[in-house]
């Protein structure tokens, strides 16, 4: 996949458990437009008409692994946070310089 910049684009797919699956589509949220893509230059996040910000990859301060499961899946903002997520297993932090963005950080749970 290619920006339109023609820059590579690398996607990675929001996974969503099963149940959340189904109840997703009936929202107008199916894993089809739930994503995060990557390329050299800015990282774009996006969970259907629900959810999408776009940010320049040196704002990204650090990323790792949440430890803990959330129990909500869907998007939810909370303190500056952005949750988004179709599964509470394999989320990702992404810690946000508060200079560049209106927003301090976004989880999200991407496939392996």
């Amino acid at each position: 996949m290619t920006a339109n910049n023609g820059t590579a684009v690398a996607r990675f797919p929001i996974s969503f458990d099963r149940w959340y699956r189904v109840l997703s589509y009936a929202v107008g949220l199916p894993p089809s437009s739930s994503y995060v893509n990557l390329d050299k230059e800015q990282v774009q996040v996006r969970m259907g008409w629900a959810f999408r910000s776009r940010f320049p990859r040196p704002a990204v301060v650090s990323v790792s692994g949440l430890d803990v499961r959330p129990l909500g899946r869907g998007v939810h903002r909370f303190r500056g946070r952005w949750l988004v997520k179709g599964s509470g297993r394999g989320v990702v932090s992404v810690q946000l310089t508060r200079l560049s963005v209106p927003i301090s950080s976004v989880h999200f749970a991407c496939k392996s």
